[in-house]
């Protein structure tokens, strides 16, 4: 769903300006929620392994959502706080180089 709507938020560029803050937020939720739930299964603290591959065309959508809306997208960014550059950092650090790829293009 995220890659349709990543090429949706492209196609209509400034005009997606007032979907942005939701589709931002929720991208940028699902992505924290499932860096979160990897970091619990890695403590021990969950038992089934999370499905990380819904990182990517999140964090893809949320460079469309960008990349479309421009200079616009800072009150969806700020929307986050802190917590989109720590999301960032973290898959940056992940040792899957497509995983760095999508969050160095959000950048």
């Amino acid at each position: 769903l995220f890659e349709s709507l990543a090429v949706v938020a492209s196609s209509l560029g400034e005009r997606f300006v007032e979907f942005a803050p939701t589709s931002f937020e929720r991208a940028y939720r699902v992505c924290e929620g499932t860096m979160t739930a990897m970091k619990h299964y890695e403590e021990r603290k969950i038992l089934q392994e999370p499905k990380r591959d819904i990182i990517l065309p999140a964090l893809d959508f949320i460079a469309a959502i960008c990349e479309a809306v421009g200079p616009q997208v800072v009150t969806a960014v700020d929307a986050c706080g802190p917590g989109l550059l720590q999301l960032l950092l973290a898959v940056m650090a992940d040792e899957d180089p497509l995983f760095r790829m999508s969050a160095f293009w959000v950048l």
